[in-house]
């Protein structure tokens, strides 16, 4: 009987179809299934197993933390010695006396030797300031090249005066560019000629080779000297003279 249609009140309806009991059926408690003990057993090991390892990590972890602790204690200790250490020579600096500082005299000015040698000689300092003074190059040039070797002037003075002269310019000359101003100023033309075949290294050089030359031209004036001193008393003996004495 359709339940809609019927009069009664619903507290004592007796016309109760099926749904009432498709009703009743969905309201009765299903109980939960037995748990097979081997299985359960299995999760409690496994969970007991997960328990010991995080409390093994939780101890690990303990133990860096304690030695990250310990090693940074120690680095603050040793800090706090080296503060020490240097507080201490510090204060030790700083208590020490002083030493007295040693005051160096000043030096006397020093005279110049130009000054002194004109004081003492008015010409002998006029001489020597005009050495001291560097000439132009053209003046030097002129000076240089106007220097010749005299006839009665030994070499080794020519060749002092002539490098004198050299040193005056504003630029010195090294000893490889003196030669040929030594050379050129030669008075004999033999000299300039040996000189030019093999030239000297140096001014010392120079002087050597030139002091040679010289020694070979004087033996050679020595014996022509000789030989015409020799004729001239040859031509002043009479020829009978002459002859007697060959017979000795």
């Amino acid at each position: 009987m359709d339940r809609r249609r019927c009069r009664c009140g619903v507290e004592r309806c007796t016309n109760r179809g099926v749904e009432h009991f498709q009703d009743a059926e969905e309201e009765v408690e299903i109980a939960p299934a037995a748990m097979d003990p081997n299985v359960l057993n299995a999760l409690l090991a496994a969970l007991a197993a997960n328990q010991q390892q995080q409390q093994q990590q939780f101890q690990l972890q303990q133990q860096q933390m304690q030695q990250q602790q310990a090693y940074q204690q120690q680095m603050q200790q040793q800090f706090r010695l080296q503060q020490d250490v240097v507080t201490a020579l510090a204060n030790r600096l700083l208590a020490a006396p002083s030493p007295a500082q040693v005051v160096v005299p000043a030096p006397a000015p020093a005279v110049p030797v130009a000054a002194v040698r004109a004081a003492l000689d008015p010409e002998a300092g006029r001489i020597f300031m005009e050495d001291t003074v560097q000439l132009t190059e053209g003046q030097w040039q002129a000076m240089v090249e106007g220097r010749r070797q005299l006839p009665n002037e030994s070499g080794s003075t020519y060749v002092l005066e002539k490098v004198k002269l050299c040193r005056r310019r504003a630029t010195p000359l090294t000893d490889a560019e003196l030669i040929p101003f030594l050379i050129r100023g030669l008075l004999h033309p033999e000299m300039r000629s040996a000189m030019m075949c093999i030239p000297p290294i140096s001014v010392n050089a120079f002087l050597i080779e030139i002091r040679r030359l010289e020694s070979i031209s004087y033996s050679l004036l020595t014996d022509s000297s000789a030989s015409k001193e020799t004729e001239k008393i040859d031509e002043k003996i009479p020829e009978k003279t002459r002859s007697t004495d060959s017979l000795f």
